[in-house]
């Protein structure tokens, strides 16, 4: 058993830190949040071993800052649909009361963040992997490879749709593998917050974009490495012999075929995930048939979810800090490829694509400030 604290009450612990804030007078307006509004934006996070839950006052300066970061739920375990129902027992509810609640005259409204893994476990969608996989529309994976202006129109989720498609999952036997006859929505959220007061996941789609952009960009300059090498080597300016053998072209052909295996592994790594929360569905679908449901009447639900953003490792934070989402640093970045060229060899057809390289993976530089 792992352990698990949780606040009492969420509403009372909200309302001292709104006091708080008040009586030093750090509640601001601004042009997004009205004046009669307070928004309260609850998020959670998996990180250093423990699972977080969080909340931020949004009418403040710095919204984002540590010293307005609230834990009001931690437990040391995974971020499994499993541990997050038992965790989220001690405040159920709570979130849902917090909504709407009035407070001096204004309107608490309660928003949503976190990381697309975490939103899906949320509002109960079995994860990225599935065919409806979006979680503000019915857009299907075969659809969205098409241009939005080019496909027929997408018609948006609800709330009320997620709960409905969860009771005609249940009703038909809970069958993981009939998920996308109801939308993939395969339990019922936890909280009552509507779609539109969830917040995209900005930052994670941004890093999950430049990590495989920059390792596409790696291979590039690796395979062209290696294309100057064996001329260096064929025109006799490095005497290295075995770089003439057929060791070499050996070499070149496995660096092709690793980076191959490494997409294929990339794939087989979210079977997996897919699988092992498969399995624990079926582990939880006793327990699930015998919970009480308070809130509404969708009957017993399980509680599966897929593993379909992966871990980028320490790499992806070391990633961020060198590229700043700034275009400027990626450009320098880009630019290094023709410049180490133009320092090793003359060739003007290594230069040529050097600068195609560098051409294909730098920002557009009319962007660039």
């Amino acid at each position: 058993m792992a352990p698990c604290v949780a606040v009492e009450s969420l509403l009372d612990t909200v309302i001292s830190r709104l006091q708080d804030l008040d009586s030093v007078s750090k509640l601001v307006s601004n042009e997004m949040i009205p004046s009669n509004e307070v928004w309260i934006k609850i998020g959670g996070d998996h990180g250093g071993g423990s699972m977080k839950s969080i909340f931020q006052v949004l009418n403040v300066a710095e919204p984002n800052s540590c010293n307005n970061t609230v834990v009001w739920n931690i437990f040391m375990a995974k971020d499994s649909d499993r541990n997050l129902r038992t965790a989220m027992e001690l405040n159920k509810g709570q979130v849902n009361a917090l909504d709407q609640y009035v407070w001096k005259d204004k309107l608490l409204l309660v928003w949503l963040s976190g990381d697309y893994e975490y939103l899906t476990k949320m509002y109960g969608l079995s994860g990225a992997c599935g065919k409806y996989f979006c979680l503000w529309c019915l857009v299907t994976r075969d659809l969205a490879n098409i241009a939005p202006t080019d496909r027929p129109p997408v018609p948006h989720r609800t709330l009320g749709q997620i709960k409905k498609d969860v009771a005609e999952f249940n009703k038909h036997g809970a069958i993981m593998k009939s998920a996308k006859n109801f939308h993939n929505c395969i339990r019922k959220p936890f909280f009552n917050i509507p779609l539109s007061r969830v917040c995209l996941p900005v930052l994670h789609i941004s890093l999950g974009i430049f990590h495989r952009i920059f390792k596409l960009l790696q291979h590039a300059c690796h395979l062209h490495d290696i294309k100057i090498l064996s001329s260096l080597v064929q025109n006799d300016a490095i005497d290295e012999p075995v770089l003439r053998s057929e060791t070499f072209e050996e070499y070149v052909a496995l660096v092709e075929q690793m980076v191959e295996c490494e997409n294929e592994a990339a794939v087989c790594k979210e079977k997996a995930d897919m699988l092992s929360q498969t399995i624990e569905d079926i582990m939880l679908q006793s327990d699930d048939d015998d919970d009480d449901d308070d809130d509404d009447d969708d009957g017993g639900v399980r509680h599966p979810s897929l593993r379909e953003i992966q871990e980028m490792g320490k790499e992806k934070e070391n990633l961020y800090h060198l590229s700043e989402q700034k275009p400027e640093n990626v450009t320098l970045l880009c630019d290094s490829v023709v410049q180490v060229t133009e320092t090793v060899s003359d060739s003007e057809v290594h230069l040529t694509e050097a600068r195609q390289i560098t051409e294909k993976f730098q920002p557009d530089r009319k962007s660039v400030v």
